[in-house]
């Protein structure tokens, strides 16, 4: 669960206080209110604080498990979404793959290479040719932009999904109730 603090500390400390754990929330909160501060908490969904697209200036880093390829991200990321597709489900064994877009320019692998393969016509994913982690999704039809796997980053907590697509193959299992959008298939294809 989330929270939203409202009081004295601010709208500049929110995403702060948000992203610390509930327990150094509430330690915060006594400590205020032995100040004899007012302050009020009430649960909020993270999207709203942490949209789908985040500032310029970012600077991402992560790699495959075996630390044999290492990337880094600079500048503004979107589109944060968990993917329900059979293809990414096929090509990272889970049921769902979270991953962000970044311009491609802001992209870059600082250790290693990563190898390649085209997982549809218009599709290029790259993996560590080590351990096999899933890195990146390249669309043809999209050329200024790269999906990168949000599992992939050494804080996948910078990148969280803003919502879910392709969630008509979905598993039946799988049951989120994260109150996040979900998409049929592509977020331009809408609801």
């Amino acid at each position: 669960m989330n929270y939203l603090v409202l009081g004295p500390t601010g709208p500049a400390n929110l995403s702060r206080m948000c992203r610390e754990s509930v327990d150094k929330i509430s330690e915060k909160i006594m400590m205020r209110r032995a100040k004899g501060w007012g302050i009020v908490i009430a649960p909020i969904l993270m999207s709203t604080l942490f949209p789908r697209e985040k500032e310029t200036g970012m600077r991402l880093e992560g790699g495959c498990f075996c630390g044999a390829v290492r990337y880094e991200v600079r500048g503004r990321i979107f589109n944060s979404t968990l993917c329900h597709c059979t293809d990414c489900r096929k090509a990272s064994g889970a049921p769902a793959v979270a991953w962000f877009s970044a311009r491609r320019a802001d992209f870059r692998i600082t250790q290693g290479q990563p190898a390649r393969f085209a997982s549809s016509e218009p599709v290029l994913r790259s993996f560590c040719p080590q351990c096999g982690t899933t890195l990146t999704f390249e669309d043809s039809r999209w050329p200024e932009e790269l999906d990168i796997a949000t599992g992939s980053l050494d804080d996948p907590e910078q990148a969280p999904p803003g919502d879910h697509t392709y969630v008509r193959s979905r598993l039946s299992w799988m049951k989120l109730h994260d109150g996040l959008p979900e998409y049929a298939t592509t977020r331009s294809a809408g609801r």
